[in-house]
């Protein structure tokens, strides 16, 4: 491993909080980082939509990081909701764009 490939791993891996805008890769980096996840447990801040990627890709990463004991939150009208409130056909598959939620919050439990 090149010192570049160190030194950005080092920088990883005191992170306390990631963001995640990958366009339609999130589950594919999540994966990928999920000794990170596991070790370090940082928030994490993503994008994932639907019209993007499919409703399966949105629900596996929100499944894939409550495996990892994470609890997924959003911002719907100024309020900060639970995951459990998101509604994928209200939330993102409408032509409300006033009510449309792309950015999630995820935080260890």
């Amino acid at each position: 491993m090149s010192k570049l490939n160190l030194n950005v791993l080092r920088r990883i891996s005191r992170a306390w909080r990631y963001h995640l805008v990958v366009e339609k890769h999130e589950l594919e980096v999540l994966k990928g980082g999920e000794q990170l996840l596991r070790k370090f447990h940082p928030i994490i801040s993503l994008e994932s939509e639907a019209r993007h990627c499919g409703i399966d890709n949105v629900m596996s990463v929100f499944n894939f990081l409550n495996k990892l004991d994470y609890k997924g939150f959003f911002v719907d009208d100024g309020s900060m909701l639970s995951l459990d409130n998101f509604n994928i056909e209200k939330h993102q598959l409408n032509n409300d764009e006033k009510n449309y939620v792309n950015n999630f919050f995820f935080i260890p439990k």
